[in-house]
């Protein structure tokens, strides 16, 4: 980069060292009046006219060509300052491209995992609060089936004491000599009685058509006419049989 110019007032004039570009112009234009005034192509009614003239086309062009070169400079510098911003904006660029660009990617991918994340976690809420939901049906089914078990072993136990009550019934009249006649084991006993009876009967019979024989036996055989005792003795015996068999219950 060349190097800062800056017009400055001794740049447009240094007074009696003569240096500022306005006093060399004036030098300059001096001498070119003194020369046309020396040849006498002007007279000293137009000297002063141009004089004043020369003067204040140097003091205009001058200042002109000063703030021209102000101008310049400042615009190179905005010119610079424009470049210097540019290289500034490309070295952000590189820099968003080269950092905070991938960063962002970085960033946005893992936003997006993230959201992936939740989205997985929402699903297997929803799937445990299905499962929550066939488990309480479940469990509803499952009381209901043990509501239903249990009152059917309530109607098994209710059956099983009535069972039990019927046998104590039938035990208790099984063991006592008070039970209703009307009832089976009343009806029961009555039959044995009467087999009972209609044993001793017949072993009655029995008895006596064994004495029968026997004294018919007897008499076919007994010459000197002696009483036969073994038939009353037979018929003491027949009778004791028969009245114990009568006296059982």
């Amino acid at each position: 980069m060349a190097e800062k110019q800056t017009v400055t007032y001794p740049g447009f004039t240094t007074l009696g060292l003569e240096s500022g570009l306005f006093d060399q112009l004036m030098i300059a234009m001096k001498a070119h009046i003194h020369e046309e005034y020396k040849q006498q192509r002007i007279t000293s009614a137009d000297y002063s006219r141009v004089f004043l003239g020369i003067m204040e086309s140097a003091l205009t062009n001058t200042s002109q060509f000063l703030i021209a070169g102000l101008l310049l400079d400042l615009q190179k510098q905005k010119i610079e300052a424009e470049i210097r911003l540019i290289d500034l904006e490309g070295e952000k660029l590189r820099y968003e491209i080269d950092f905070m660009y991938p960063a962002q990617l970085i960033k946005l991918q893992q936003e997006g995992l993230l959201i992936e994340a939740q989205v997985r976690l929402a699903d297997a809420q929803i799937l445990k609060t299905q499962a929550e939901i066939d488990k309480i049906r479940a469990e509803i089914e499952l009381l209901i089936l043990q509501e239903a078990l249990i009152a059917a072993q309530i109607r098994k136990l209710d059956k099983e004491i009535e069972f039990l009550t019927a046998k104590i019934a039938t035990e208790w009249a099984n063991t006592t000599a008070n039970f209703v006649p009307g009832s089976v084991i009343g009806r029961q006993t009555t039959l044995l009685k009467a087999q009972q009876l209609g044993f001793a009967g017949e072993l009655h019979l029995k008895v006596s058509k064994l004495h029968a024989d026997y004294a018919a036996v007897y008499e076919s055989v007994n010459e000197k006419g002696v009483p036969a005792l073994v038939p009353e003795a037979a018929g003491t015996a027949a009778s004791d049989i028969a009245t114990s068999i009568g006296s059982l219950p």
